[in-house]
């Protein structure tokens, strides 16, 4: 845990496994509101607790409630620097993310 770049090939490495890249839309007022959204998901509560804590510890705004079984990344901005500072080796990730980065 004490090593930076470590700690970012382990969420590189969970999030090409076990993550997700998703558009979130709402309806309010007659209007469609699209979100970029990011998540890991586990079952297991002491790799959620980590994956919580190396992301505030870079920077990052992850939320995770204690009923919920994934940790997510909610602002988009999160979501860009995540793919510029960690990225990912998964290709559906990436193009996953480009196609939806060009939507909004």
């Amino acid at each position: 845990m004490g090593n930076k770049q470590y700690r970012i090939a382990f969420i590189r490495g969970l999030f090409d496994t076990d993550g997700c890249i998703y558009l979130e839309k709402k309806h309010y007022k007659d209007k469609l509101y699209q979100y970029l959204g990011w998540a890991i998901t586990s079952y297991a509560p002491l790799l959620r607790n980590d994956v919580l804590v190396i992301l505030r510890d870079l920077s990052f705004h992850p939320t995770h409630q204690s009923s919920q079984t994934s940790v997510f990344l909610r602002k988009g901005e999160d979501v860009r620097r995540f793919f510029q500072l960690i990225g990912s080796n998964n290709p559906k990730h990436v193009q996953r993310f480009e196609r939806f980065s060009e939507l909004l």
